[in-house]
């Protein structure tokens, strides 16, 4: 639209106020595009100021890579030159060294030349003197040989007439005489008190530990023959099967006659289980379970090995199995040899259970030990249990059978001299500081004392078990 056609249709006002408009638009137009050019300058101005920055930055940076690399380089052959000197010393020592090590084989060489000669000489002399010394102690032993042979049979006949004399005529010297060996072993009043307070402990935890396996094994055998329909009268010493002989079968012989030896060794087992666990602890309980482990043992191949020889108890079983003889000596062979390993495997165990009275033990109260805690024990305990064998009417029971029941607890002897002979062998066991205070373990002692009471008195004359009908 033309300019004169807006003038005519807008009027002047109108025009002149829309003029002043495009005027105010122009300039505005006019300053915006200044301030964008402005803009685009300072915009510039700052690239090109960052430019020369990097530019700038960039060369301090590579003069600095240069100044860097210069100094390793400096620094490279400097530590080349230091590792040459030091290459070159070390040379230099070894080569002193092995002048110096050269010099010295030489000599020791030498001084090995010498000491070999004179060893060779010495042993020479040696051999000759310990010649001469088999020779004179051969010489020696024969003729004590001699003497001890033409004096042995005056000897023993001179050491049965004293038996003889000092059980005709025992007094106090006898008596004192007999007992020199305790006195050997314990010399003071309060080693004596100590040997009673061990021994005692000792022998009332063998009796009861045995008396538990025995008669609990009774229990199982007569439960079991129980269920088998047979009567039973239990006696202190036996079980009496009150029925016929055509009423056994094979089964019940193999059964019932397996029973309490198997359930010995289980619980030998356990019992040797439970000391493993207690081993370390100065309670004197553990002793207890030792003790059952040694009369489990017992139970199962001392019947085995007596009932295998004589055919009784636990022979039977063999027997019933088909065994020939050579097979019961074999079984009798496997009992004797399990027997010695036992008793050579709780030798140290032994020893470690006198931890309840000793901080150590070493050769001054080794014997001591052995003595109290085992051998005496064993042999006062052992003749106990034998007394227990003895029945009280023989109406129930026959001279073999009481000969079985009495060499199957003997054969305790085939498992302790082992064990005696192992503690024997080790050296010294060192426990703790801690201080003792021995006690005779009154509990053990009453209930050894009450059990072997208790069973007297119930099974005196046979308890008997009858079976339904």
């Amino acid at each position: 639209m033309k300019e004169k056609t807006r003038r005519k249709l807008l009027g002047k006002r109108l025009y002149a106020f829309y003029r002043r408009f495009r005027y105010l638009r122009f300039l505005k137009k006019i300053r915006k595009q200044r301030l964008r050019e402005l803009k685009s300058d300072e915009i510039q101005e700052k690239e090109s100021f960052r430019e020369n920055i990097k530019r700038q930055r960039r060369i301090e940076k590579n003069a600095e890579k240069r100044r860097a690399r210069e100094l390793r380089n400096e620094a490279r052959e400097e530590r080349k030159a230091i590792r040459e000197a030091i290459r070159q010393k070390v040379r230099e020592e070894k080569r002193l060294d092995k002048q110096k090590q050269k010099l010295e084989q030489e000599e020791l060489q030498q001084e090995q030349v010498e000491i070999r000669k004179r060893i060779t000489e010495q042993q020479a002399l040696e051999k000759d003197l310990l010649t001469k010394k088999k020779s004179d102690e051969k010489n020696r032993k024969k003729e004590r040989r001699h003497k001890r042979n033409r004096l042995r049979p005056y000897l023993i006949r001179r050491r049965f007439r004293e038996i003889h004399y000092s059980v005709k005529k025992i007094n106090k010297s006898s008596f004192r005489r007999w007992t020199a060996w305790f006195v050997e072993v314990a010399e003071t009043k309060t080693e004596r008190n100590l040997f009673f307070k061990i021994a005692l402990n000792s022998l009332s935890m063998f009796l009861l530990s045995h008396l538990v396996i025995y008669y609990l094994g009774q229990v199982i055998t007569v439960w079991v023959a129980y269920t088998f329909d047979y009567e039973t009268i239990v006696f202190y010493y036996k079980i009496y099967y009150n029925i016929d002989s055509s009423d056994w079968t094979s089964d019940a012989v193999k059964i019932l006659y397996s029973i309490k030896p198997i359930a010995g060794l289980i619980l030998g087992f356990i019992g040797l289980i439970l000391y493993a666990s207690n081993q370390n602890n100065t309670g004197k309980i553990k002793l207890f379970f030792l003790w059952s482990f040694v009369n489990g043992m017992v139970l199962f191949f001392g019947s085995l090995l007596m009932g295998t020889l004589l055919n009784k108890g636990f022979g039977w079983v063999i027997s019933y199995l088909y065994y020939k003889d050579t097979g019961k000596m074999v079984f009798s062979i496997l009992a004797i040899f399990a027997l010695f390993i036992s008793g050579t495997t709780i030798g140290r165990r032994l020893l470690i259970s006198g931890n309840s009275y000793f901080n150590f033990v070493d050769s001054r109260n080794r014997k001591f030990l052995i003595t109290s805690q085992v051998i005496l024990p064993v042999f006062l305990g052992t003749i106990i249990l034998s007394i227990l064998k003895i029945p009280a009417e023989a109406y129930f029971t026959t001279q073999e059978e009481i000969t079985y029941e009495v060499l199957k607890v003997w054969t305790i002897l085939l498992l302790i001299i082992p064990s005696v002979v192992a503690m024997n062998s080790y050296g010294e066991i060192y426990f703790d500081e801690a201080n003792r205070r021995p006690r005779i373990n009154w509990i053990f002692v009453l209930l050894a004392m009450l059990f072997i009471a208790a069973v007297y008195y119930v099974l005196w004359g046979g308890l008997i078990i009858t079976p339904p009908e």
